[in-house]
């Protein structure tokens, strides 16, 4: 399992025995601070932590968005490889700063970065607080949306950890990726209210490093069981 080599046996084995249970429901736009039900104690909503960013000042013929004289660009960095995710979706906020260029009331931009792995380049008329931003990569699209992190059972965040992300659409998605530095997970986003459950990904935490016997299959049977559960 490349994405969870560096977690310890103790959390994988304490993961394992929270997989079948663990999972966390949220309602996408019911309200600002949505309303969320955490079956287990290993995943839950937080309040951001502060996310490892990387800048780069390379504003050369970049989309500017914003106007003033601090400017700040990033490289949104796969969570699996490290390496630059190139023409990604993502999602761009501030744990202290309002963006005064999101109308949205979740106050979290989203765009597509380039060839590079890199954002627009974002324009304040003061200078905004280094320690605050959180880049994650987004699936879907839309003003309503939700953060979700995963944690171990003391609230520690788990990086490197597969995970499944399913959102109600029409028709349901499932998504999967892996936490970044800080346990977070892609963003959600919709652009009507609708649930969203994000849980381990089960095969890697039940089987560690062997291949699921019939992968096609069970794709198709989780993708079934999502159906089911978004049509509760």
């Amino acid at each position: 399992m490349q994405a969870g080599e560096s977690v310890s046996t103790t959390t994988r084995n304490a993961l394992r025995s929270a997989a079948l249970g663990a999972s966390l429901i949220a309602l996408l736009g019911a309200c600002q601070g949505a309303a969320v039900r955490a079956q287990a104690p290993s995943i839950h909503e937080p309040e951001p932590a502060a996310a490892s960013v990387t800048q780069t000042q390379d504003f050369a013929g970049a989309q500017q968005v914003g106007a003033g004289p601090h400017r700040y660009r990033f490289v949104l960095e796969d969570t699996h490889s490290g390496e630059p995710a190139a023409n990604r979706p993502y999602a761009l906020s501030h744990r202290s700063t309002d963006l005064p260029f999101v109308a949205s009331t979740k106050k979290v931009y989203q765009g597509v970065t380039d060839a590079l792995g890199r954002t627009a380049v974002f324009a304040f008329a003061e200078a905004v607080p280094a320690d605050g931003w959180v880049l994650r990569e987004r699936f879907g699209s839309g003003e309503m949306g939700e953060q979700l992190v995963m944690t171990d059972p003391a609230h520690r965040a788990l990086s490197g950890i597969d995970y499944e992300l399913v959102i109600c659409g029409d028709p349901p998605t499932i998504y999967r990726g892996t936490t970044d530095a800080d346990g977070l997970a892609g963003y959600a986003a919709t652009s009507t209210a609708t649930k969203v459950k994000l849980r381990p990904a089960f095969a890697t935490l039940l089987v560690g490093d062997e291949e699921p016997a019939d992968p096609v299959a069970e794709a198709k049977a989780q993708l079934r069981d999502a159906v089911e559960w978004c049509a509760k």
